[in-house]
């Protein structure tokens, strides 16, 4: 299910229950934030912590490198959110478990949480540099984008799917198809058009190999809900 810039896809502008019988049948459901966001009437959010678990130890604003964190009143906020630098430290710091999702990323737990429910049994939903998540109604996978020089965009979203789609339907772990798909999308979109960088099998292959799942980040859908506020 894609869509064209300026051109919403006819299935998109269908709704979620002209397509509850087309979703029920998917196992792959592969998306960008903003169609995401489009079929499931949420908007992506910046809020990742649960402000209720917050104990003000202090903790993320002494991990963080970066000073993302800040101390306002009665508060912790992620208060200088371009600063973070992806280093994954803020969230296992958290001893009562407030911090759900790293602040450098938009919680799309809502979309998730629609989405599975119709059927698919993984729900992937890109968002170009800030990486992609997928989730299968349980947990969110996150993996960060490559840091690349990005040459042009054309082709990513199909370089991302495809290779996705490969992996998972080949191994079935979320996590390897995640890492294989971003690293096709990377190489994309290092080259002038849509099909130029594409990776061979042989280079598929050794990406693979060398995965170690270290960048992966693994979130339970319930935390970043209620995170989300729901």
């Amino acid at each position: 299910m894609k869509s064209s810039p300026g051109r919403p896809a006819t299935q998109l502008r269908a709704g979620l229950e002209e397509l509850r019988d087309f979703l029920a049948a998917t196992e792959i459901l592969l998306l960008n934030k903003e169609e995401a966001s489009r079929l499931t009437g949420k908007e992506p959010i910046k809020d990742v912590i649960i402000e209720s678990r917050c104990t003000l130890c202090g903790k993320c604003v002494e991990v963080c490198p970066e000073n993302v964190f800040v101390r306002h009143h009665d508060r912790v906020l992620p208060a200088h959110l371009e600063r973070c630098s992806k280093c994954g430290l803020c969230v296992p710091a958290c001893p009562e478990g407030a911090i759900v999702m790293e602040p450098w990323t938009f919680n799309v737990a809502e979309s998730f949480d629609i989405l599975c429910k119709m059927g698919p049994k993984t729900v992937a939903i890109t968002d170009g540099s800030n990486g992609v998540q997928a989730c299968d109604g349980d947990t969110i996978c996150l993996l960060p984008a490559r840091d690349v020089r990005v040459v042009s965009s054309l082709g990513a979203g199909d370089a991302f799917g495809s290779a996705f789609a490969f992996e998972y339907a080949r191994s079935g772990d979320v996590g390897r198809a995640l890492a294989l798909g971003s690293a096709n999308a990377a190489s994309v979109i290092q080259q002038i058009g849509a099909k130029n960088g594409l990776l061979t099998a042989s280079g598929a292959s050794a990406l693979l190999d060398e995965f170690d799942g270290a960048t992966l980040r693994r979130y339970q859908l319930s935390a970043v809900l209620d995170a989300a506020g729901r």
